[in-house]
C-alpha cells in the first residue's frame, strides 16, 4: 500500500516556468505548417507568373514570418532558408515591355523592299 502511494504521488508532476514559453509543435502541426509554408511558395510562384508583385511578396514575407515563429532559429538551414526568403522578397517581379518594338520600322522595310522586288519581277516577265 505504500509502495502504491509513494507511486501515485509521484505519477503526475507539475513544473512551474518562469519566462515565455513557446509551446513544442505536434508532428500532425508541424506537417500542416510545412505544407502551408510550401503553399505560401507556390502562391509566389503563381504571382512572379502573373506579374502580381503585392501577392508575391506578401506570401513570401508570411512564409518567412510562419518560419521564424514556428522553426528552431539557432539551425542553420533555418537561418539559410529565412535568409534565401528575405531575398526573395525583395526582387522586383514587374516587367517593363516596350510599347513598340525598335526594329518595327527596319521589318517594314524590309518587307516593303522585297515585295516591290517580286512586284517589278512579275511585271517585267509579263512583258
Amino acid at each position: 500500500m505504500t509502495s502504491l502511494k509513494d507511486f501515485s504521488e509521484n505519477f503526475i508532476t507539475f513544473r512551474s516556468r518562469d519566462g515565455n514559453v513557446i509551446p513544442l509543435l505536434s508532428p500532425e502541426q508541424h506537417f500542416y505548417l510545412r505544407e502551408n509554408i510550401k503553399s505560401k511558395i507556390e502562391t509566389a510562384i503563381r504571382a512572379t507568373y502573373e506579374e502580381q508583385g503585392e501577392i508575391y511578396k506578401m506570401s513570401l514575407e508570411t512564409a518567412e514570418e510562419w518560419s521564424e515563429s514556428f522553426f528552431d532559429m539557432d539551425n542553420n538551414s533555418v537561418k539559410e532558408f529565412n535568409a534565401a526568403l528575405g531575398k526573395l522578397s525583395q526582387q522586383n517581379i514587374q516587367v517593363d515591355y516596350p510599347v513598340k518594338l525598335e526594329t518595327q520600322a527596319k521589318l517594314s522595310d524590309v518587307i516593303s523592299e522585297r515585295l516591290r522586288r517580286e512586284v517589278t519581277t512579275i511585271i517585267t516577265e509579263e512583258k
